[in-house]
């Protein structure tokens, strides 16, 4: 997934960048190498509002290789060993992917444009797109 970061996090933060009201912006931040559950965390992703207000999310990537049933039980050890908000980050989500990350009221992006996003404090709700069409067997 490392070669692929790049790509990635540029298309991420433009799906996220155009809900953005005026004022706020979108970046990645490349933090110490750290560890979460064994998963390499390799970006933050931050939401910086206006006066420099800034909400900081993990990174959980889906490379697209597991079930979504595997994913979930990988994400879920990942939630249980962060203390901020994560994100599921990928190229392509699947939609039986997005139907479990809805259900369980996990954030996510892609590339494809689909965006869900939310924070208490203070309150931010990005909702967009439905991605490519994209269905797992």
């Amino acid at each position: 997934m490392a070669d692929n970061t790049t790509t990635l996090t540029g298309g991420i933060t433009r799906s996220i960048a155009r809900l953005l009201p005026r004022g706020w912006h979108v970046e990645t931040y490349h933090p110490p190498c750290r560890t979460i559950t064994g998963k390499q965390s390799e970006i933050d992703l931050l939401l910086i509002g206006p006066g420099g207000r800034t909400i900081a999310f993990d990174v959980f990537f889906d490379d697209g290789t597991c079930t979504p049933e595997q994913l979930m039980e990988d994400l879920s050890f990942f939630l249980r060993d962060t203390f901020r908000p994560v994100v599921v980050v990928a190229d392509n989500l699947a939609d039986g992917i997005v139907h479990m990350l809805d259900r369980e009221e996990i954030n996510y992006v892609d590339t494809t444009g689909r965006v869900s996003i939310t924070c208490g404090s203070p309150l931010v709700v990005l909702r967009a797109g439905t991605g490519a069409c994209h269905k797992i067997p």
